[in-house]
């Protein structure tokens, strides 16, 4: 211990112009001011930011210049092996330089900061907006590790030996698998852990192995700079290798996931025949993020699918059962989509993409009967394509709409609901047929009044749509026949929140959000009771989002009140 005490007073002393010279630069910020003609009032900050800036340049410039000198100079100028001839262990004078270059460059940054540090009483420095602390801290935790590769850099290039070519080889190689990696779990929109942890353990892995690196190069090597040169390579190479292999596991255990892997089930649409369900939830693990699965129930293959740019899988299948559509992001970090085709009759049948992309999120798509055709709604525009072969048949603006919902009423028909805001009349939702080869839509009947979560029926002919509590009015929902706009229920209960959406067998699922509890009640498609329908009762304060899984079996998800320490549920009720 007393060898490598030796050795940092040693090496501190020969570079105490480095600390005069960090002093000096302490006392720039306060010429900063006088230079830009700052206001009186923003001088302080200006002066503090500038501090906070110098101080990182200089005490990162000095940890690279001290990591490639401390030891580097020495051994290709001769002068190490006046330690190694003392009587001095290999560990004191290897740990007496590099710790003497960390904490001169420590030093450094700290002497720069100083005099801002004093003029600013400590507190405002430190909370400035354009340098958080937490950016200082993780400076200060990133300088030892510039001053390890500042070594393994100088000794690499000082040697000049063949071993630079390998060098080369081997960061390139780590650089790919890392690369690689990234771009899977990118591509399968893995959630990573938080910015500042994952930056923590990145530093900290590769910390330890230029450590590593440096100390067989230093111990194994000694006055030898080939030889010292080799085992730095080997071992930086051999650690760098074997993180990143890590890497590629842990992201390979986050991605070859299956169904059983969900924590729960948050999402389940059923193809028509109950061949195929397409359900997704969150994953089992560390990093929490969502995945969703094609799942045929008799056989139990699966497919995973990826999500849109924008919000959840939007799942279309075809009324026979035959086809899925989904959109998926183009590539990882784009804001494109393209459509995805799935035939769900074809055993051992994959994804196939198709011609057909858009720029901007699609708030809805829709199937044909038959699966030739598909509908796509970006925002105020509805494009009908040909599925196969991904030409445009039909495309049409609907210029004001606030929300646009396509459905198939034929192979080459579509019904469209433009929700649309009036600030006369409040509104109306607009009822137009569309035709593939026509140019433009044939408007059938218009209901009254603006409403929110409408939902339309299999058969195209019925609609439900939902009003919130607004002001005194109770929150409602009503039933109307798209053909003629006749209202044909109105669903509500004083005192108690209503909402209605159709299942996909064509009834009503009502829930009623009381202050006693909730209530969820099956209605006909004209919302009427059923008679012997049963009545299933939850906790007051949860929110139901009935799911079909079969015609006889409802999946409902139930989102618990804040308060609650289980936030969500699900129930299967017969």
């Amino acid at each position: 211990m007393a060898g490598l005490i030796a050795i940092l007073r040693h090496e501190i002393a020969q570079r105490r112009q480095l600390l005069l010279a960090g002093a000096l630069v302490g006392l720039m910020p306060f010429a900063a001011p006088l230079v830009s003609g700052t206001a009186p009032a923003a001088v302080p900050e200006l002066r503090d930011t500038v501090a906070l800036f110098l101080a990182a340049a200089f005490s990162g410039l000095a940890a690279i210049v001290l990591g490639a000198t401390v030891l580097g100079a020495d051994l290709a100028e001769g002068r190490l092996g006046f330690f190694f001839s003392r009587p001095l262990a290999g560990w004191a004078i290897w740990g007496g330089k590099l710790g003497a270059a960390m904490a001169c460059a420590w030093a450094a940054g700290g002497l720069a900061l100083l005099p801002a540090l004093l003029a600013a009483g400590g507190g405002r420095l430190l909370h400035n907006p354009m340098v958080p602390a937490v950016w200082l801290g993780a400076w200060a935790l990133a300088l030892p590790v510039v001053v390890l590769a500042g070594h393994a850099g100088g000794i690499m290039l000082r040697t000049r030996s063949g071993w630079l070519i390998f060098d080369l080889v081997a960061a390139a190689t780590v650089a790919g698998l890392v690369w690689t990696t990234l771009r899977r779990l990118l591509y399968w929109q893995v959630r990573l852990v938080p910015a500042a942890p994952l930056a923590l353990g990145v530093g900290a892995a590769a910390g330890m192995a230029l450590l590593a690196a440096s100390a067989a190069q230093v111990l194994g090597g000694r006055t030898d700079s080939a030889r010292g040169h080799r085992l730095l390579s080997l071992t930086l190479a051999g650690a760098g290798l074997a993180l990143a292999l890590a890497l590629a596991g842990a992201a390979q255990r986050q991605i070859a996931i299956s169904p059983q892997d969900l924590v729960a089930w948050t999402w389940l649409q059923a193809a028509p025949g109950e061949g195929w369900v397409m359900t997704g939830g969150r994953v089992r693990g560390p990093l929490l993020y969502s995945a969703w699965f094609f799942v045929q129930p008799a056989s139990g293959r699966w497919l995973r699918v990826r999500r849109a740019a924008v919000g959840y899988p939007q799942v279309a299948f075809s009324a026979d059962g035959r086809t899925a559509v989904w959109p998926e992001q183009e590539a990882p970090q784009s804001s494109r989509d393209e459509l995805l085709r799935l035939d769900l009759d074809r055993a051992g049948a994959a994804p196939v993409r198709t011609a057909i992309q858009s720029a901007t999120p699609n708030s809805g798509i829709a199937v044909s009967p038959h699966g030739t055709r598909v509908a796509v709604v970006e925002k105020q525009r509805v494009s009908i394509f040909d599925l196969a072969g991904g030409r445009l048949l039909a495309a049409h603006s609907f210029d004001g709409a606030v929300e646009v919902t396509a459905e198939f009423t034929g192979e080459d028909s579509v019904r469209l609901l433009v929700n649309r805001f009036e600030a006369a009349s409040g509104g109306a939702i607009d009822v137009y047929d569309f035709d593939a080869g026509a140019r433009q839509p044939v408007k059938r009947s218009s209901i009254p009044a603006i409403y929110y979560q409408p939902s339309l029926s299999p058969r195209t002919d019925r609609l439900v749509v939902n009003r919130p509590a607004i002001g005194a009015s109770v929150a409602v929902a009503k039933v109307f026949d798209l053909t003629t706009g006749r209202r044909l229920a109105e669903l509500g209960e004083p005192g108690a929140e209503v909402e209605a959406r159709y299942l996909p067998d064509g009834r009503l699922a009502e829930t009623v959000r009381a202050k006693t509890g909730t209530q969820l009640m099956l209605l006909d498609g004209d919302g009427r009771p059923q008679a012997g329908s049963p009545r299933y009762r939850f906790p007051a304060g949860t929110r139901v989002l009935p799911l079909q899984a079969s015609p006889d079996h409802l999946l409902v998800r139930e989102v618990l009140p804040a308060a609650s320490r289980d936030r969500e549920r699900r129930s299967y009720l017969g």
